[in-house]
């Protein structure tokens, strides 16, 4: 009888380590998700800039992209903050040049 209650013990003792680390896990992405979001916000993008994102995440090449960019007929008139936005959203230079060109 000794020993079941030593082992009934150990498993109480597993459990509650067990739930500790859980509940210590649970608490530390309550936490993380209470830290405010930092993320610039989403410039406004101009006339056609959408679709060229669109292209760009479809990972279309940048000659097809180039191409349509040229074809546009489009005035992009990109400033700083969304030439960083296009930048860090996968828009490669070339492609972001072609805009600027254009």
């Amino acid at each position: 009888m000794g020993f079941m209650k030593t082992n009934h013990l150990k498993n109480l003792a597993w459990v509650m380590v067990f739930t500790g680390l859980v509940v210590s896990g649970v608490m530390a992405l309550a936490q993380d998700s209470a830290v405010p979001n930092t993320a610039q916000p989403v410039p406004q993008l101009a006339y056609g800039v959408p679709q060229i994102l669109q292209l760009a995440q479809a990972k279309v090449s940048d000659d097809t992209i180039i191409a349509y960019i040229k074809n546009s007929g489009n005035s992009y008139g990109l400033n700083a903050d969304q030439i960083i936005y296009l930048r860090q959203q996968g828009v490669s230079d070339n492609v972001l040049t072609t805009m600027l060109n254009q």
